[in-house]
């Protein structure tokens, strides 16, 4: 791991000293597992946005989105309305991540492990979340990957249940995120 150490940093210095705004690329990637009385279930975003603010190598500020309107799972429209309902996604069509710090990395294998500090807001509520997320410098950008746990009665999200309450939905999930961001230096 620590022989692989100097190119990581090399690859990360390669970034410009000067700021430069990063933004999700094509290629990246978010789903959500989750489990219910019946079966385990991942359902998948295929729209999102976001921006990462990069300076030194570092993340100095990032927004991401999900267009929540686009969460669809592979079980047919019944999934898809309980999670549209329980999203509340007419109301709240948006599910955001603000990055408020970087409270420490660590070099490990494959890139730098950041502990992130930010605002995630869902259904409305937002919540304070602390999350490790993978740094990589990548061909042309870096890749953000990680996982976060949220419990669904954080952000006032009553767990889905169908078939009259033969179907129960755990209130606990696992998004999983893989990133890519790619751009140009600010000003340019």
């Amino acid at each position: 791991m620590l022989r692989f150490l100097p190119l990581l940093i090399i690859a990360l210095m390669a970034l410009p000293a000067s700021a430069q705004t990063l933004t999700v690329q094509e290629g990246s990637t978010l789903e959500i597992d989750g489990s219910s009385n019946k079966s385990d279930w991942t359902v998948k975003a295929s729209s999102f946005a976001g921006t990462f603010e990069m300076a030194e190598g570092s993340v100095v500020s990032a927004e991401f989105v999900v267009d929540a309107t686009t969460i669809k799972g592979e079980s047919g429209v019944i999934q898809d309305r309980l999670i549209t309902r329980a999203l509340k996604t007419p109301a709240n069509p948006e599910i955001r991540f603000v990055l408020s710090e970087v409270a420490g990395s660590q070099a490990v294998d494959g890139g730098l492990l950041l502990a992130t500090k930010g605002t995630l807001e869902i259904a409305g509520v937002e919540q304070e979340v602390e999350m490790d997320v993978l740094m990589a410098a990548v061909d042309g950008g870096v890749r953000f990957t990680g996982s976060q746990e949220v419990s669904m009665t954080d952000y006032r999200i009553q767990p889905p249940k169908a078939m009259f309450g033969a179907l129960v939905v755990s209130k606990d999930v696992t998004v999983r995120f893989d990133v890519l961001a790619g751009g140009v230096p600010a000003g340019d």
